[in-house]
């Protein structure tokens, strides 16, 4: 039984937070022309050369190439190595490299040539020219230098079939370092590397069709492929492939009838990891009376992950009866908190279907509390437990209390008739609840529900001051006067000391756009605190790209967050100053060297911002291939703004027009949207 227990279940809606409760050195600092130098200077020890290289991958100015060059010809083998890789680290603007950079392709030590090849790779297509010789080095290299080479002729343009199939071959390698150079391959190459796949994929050893099925659940749902035996994959008498399988079938959502009677019989194998991701597995198979019996069985399993992955399956499956919701409201009662908490975001999951079942659970005092919590994360599907939250409303306990006004705020006009009880809680001014309160008079965005608010506007407490203004917004952002009362609320807000509310102004102010420059001060007072805040600091600069050019003078911050390799903060930070355009020119130098990076994201973010700030003829020529390779990815937001930069920069090119039509027939709407756009 749960008593005192406190669940800290996730808030879907920032806003709602608000209510429910080292310096790093400037890119560009150490002046080029010094490192310059000391990159020439002949009397220089080992160490304080690789010092210099070092400094200058960091740098990664275009202009410090002609002094990385006569590196590679060094005798030192550690020396060439560095200089090959700063070089790489530049990217497309080190392209005067590449006539050292191909002499070096036979280089006697592995090493380099891996870094050389993979610096003709970073480079891009301006290094086509190099291609013969790669080709030439392919007939002495290492196996792991050879799938290095083949995913540089890739990026060159030398895309054929043989290539991939030579990489998907690369997977069965019985050495660990080319396995994951042929797998990082194929992730640069994306789904078009999916025929080939599933084409070796019978033919590879266990070993290499993990390797293969790890790279296919990279590509999220475009890994999907009608000709990948998922059910043979199943058959396997290999734990750890059948686990793999399992999963990739999960992540897919390609669960087929011949994949679903596989998954039966392993919710019965003796290893708890393949049980626990078959199970997982079947959440997403189309439901029967089968499917329901073996997770209804695995909800009594002793085993926690076994009953974790039933209830994440529950969830996740299309079957909603009464006898499964009444099988997840009884996993609340578990002995484990896990699972407990695991069926609270399941049912949250569910959403309206599971009001019928989380309604009782508020008569109960050991439950009470845990019942409002699913149905604030339900949001508007919370609508027809209004009448059994109003009574909260106005309860002594100030927490039960916030969340019923949560509750009330996320249904919108539909709680209009709450507005009485919450004017009551905002006339006691000893109640904790009252910007909760406030909050949800704005959200519910009434006429009768904004006067009862209005008369808080200048309220005693901060907090419902800044509660009025969030929910006025969210009701008429659009209106004038809301917004210029607002706006210095949220600024207020950003100098509070509670996370959340910081963060919630983050995204109230970014609905203001532009007008909102006079908030940047204290935006950008949050993005220099990002190591000690990151999730603020992803807010801030959030808000800040809503600013675009407006916020210009924040452009020295966010070269210096960008350039912080592996930031969670770095991509956001590159959005924003591909937003602010022209004028964040200095930040190019950092920009051009994300675009060496081995991850897909950052790479094509700065290849997007580079666009935005400085679309030159000879930026469109090398960025183009990659926001063309970026199409595939799979979040709507990111390829409609991928169309349009491609539309509006390289609209005119056969390949570009080609990429967008076959776009147009794209199931989600947005995309659909952009696509009609550009073509017209």
């Amino acid at each position: 039984m749960i008593s005192d227990c406190r669940f800290k279940l996730s808030r879907s809606c920032l806003l709602g937070l608000l209510l429910a409760c080292g310096t790093t050195r400037l890119v560009g600092a150490a002046p080029v022309d010094e490192v310059l130098a000391q990159l020439g200077q002949p009397e220089l020890t080992e160490a304080a050369r690789l010092a210099a290289i070092e400094e200058a991958a960091s740098l990664g100015d275009p202009r410090l190439v002609p002094g990385l060059i006569p590196l590679l010809s060094s005798e030192s083998t550690t020396i060439r190595f560095e200089a090959a890789t700063a070089i790489g680290r530049i990217g497309p603007a080190a392209v005067k490299a590449v006539p050292e950079l191909t002499k070096r392709l036979s280089d006697a030590s592995p090493l380099v040539q891996h870094a050389v090849i993979d610096s003709l790779r970073q480079i891009g297509p301006e290094a086509k020219t190099a291609s013969g010789a790669i080709r030439s080095a392919l007939e002495t290299c290492s196996p792991a230098v050879e799938m290095a080479a083949l995913r540089a002729l890739y990026r060159l343009g030398d895309r054929n079939e043989e290539i991939i199939a030579r990489l998907v071959d690369g997977l069965n390698a019985t050495q660990s370092a080319t396995r994951s150079e042929a797998s990082w391959a194929l992730l640069d190459i994306g789904p078009a590397a999916l025929p080939a796949i599933a084409t070796k994929l019978p033919t590879l050893s266990a070993q290499g069709q993990m390797a293969a099925l790890d790279v296919i659940i990279q590509f999220g749902p475009l890994g999907r492929h009608e000709a990948i035996d998922f059910a043979s994959l199943l058959s396997s008498d290999n734990p750890m492939l059948l686990r793999r399988a399992a999963i990739a079938l999960e992540q897919l959502r390609a669960c087929d009838d011949a994949s679903q009677a596989r998954l039966l019989a392993l919710t019965k194998h003796s290893d708890v990891s393949v049980r626990a991701a078959s199970i997982a597995a079947l959440g997403t198979c189309e439901p029967d009376e089968k499917i329901l019996t073996a997770l209804g069985t695995a909800l009594d399993d002793k085993d926690v992950s076994i009953r974790l992955a039933a209830v994440a399956a529950l969830a996740e499956g299309k079957n909603h009866s009464p006898a499964v919701l009444d099988r997840l409201t009884a996993c609340l009662k578990d002995s484990d908190g896990a699972v407990a908490v695991s069926a609270a975001h399941a049912l949250m999951q569910v959403g309206e279907p599971a009001v019928p079942v989380v309604v009782p659970l508020l008569k109960s005092k050991d439950y009470r509390l845990l019942a409002l919590e699913i149905l604030e994360g339900m949001g508007p599907s919370a609508q027809k437990a209004l009448p059994e939250i109003q009574p909260f409303l106005t309860s002594s306990d100030d927490t039960m209390a916030r969340l019923a006004c949560l509750i009330v705020a996320r249904c919108g006009t539909s709680a209009g008739s709450a507005i009485p009880e919450l004017a009551k809680v905002l006339a006691t001014k000893t109640h904790k609840g009252r910007a909760a309160a406030a909050y949800a008079l704005g959200s519910i965005g009434t006429p009768a529900a904004l006067a009862e608010a209005a008369k808080f506007r200048t309220d005693d407490d901060q907090l419902v001051r800044i509660a009025v203004a969030a929910g006025e917004l969210q009701a008429k952002p659009d209106d004038q006067q809301i917004r210029e009362e607002a706006l210095p609320l949220l600024r207020e807000a950003l100098k509070r000391p509670e996370p959340h509310v910081r963060t919630m102004a983050c995204e109230a102010i970014g609905l203001f756009g532009p007008s909102a420059a006079a908030a940047l001060p204290e935006l950008t007072e949050l993005v220099k605190k990002r190591a000690e805040a990151p999730v603020e600091a992803e807010a801030a600069l959030r808000a800040i790209a809503m600013l675009g050019p407006a916020a210009a003078s924040a452009v020295p911050l966010l070269t210096e967050a960008v350039a912080e390799d592996g930031a969670p903060w770095q991509m956001s930070a590159g959005v924003a100053l591909g937003r602010i355009g022209e004028q964040a020119r200095p930040a190019v130098p950092a920009l051009q060297r994300l675009i060496a990076s081995d991850r897909p994201a950052p790479r094509t973010v700065a290849a997007w911002a580079l666009l935005e700030i400085a679309p030159t003829k000879e930026q469109v020529k090398v960025l183009t291939p990659l926001l063309l390779e970026a199409l595939v990815a799979s979040r709507e937001q990111a390829v409609v703004e991928l169309i349009r930069s491609l539309d509006r920069n390289a609209g005119d090119r056969p390949d570009v027009r080609e990429a967008i039509q076959a776009l147009k027939d794209d199931e989600r709407p947005a995309v659909r949207a952009a696509v009609a756009e550009a073509l017209k």
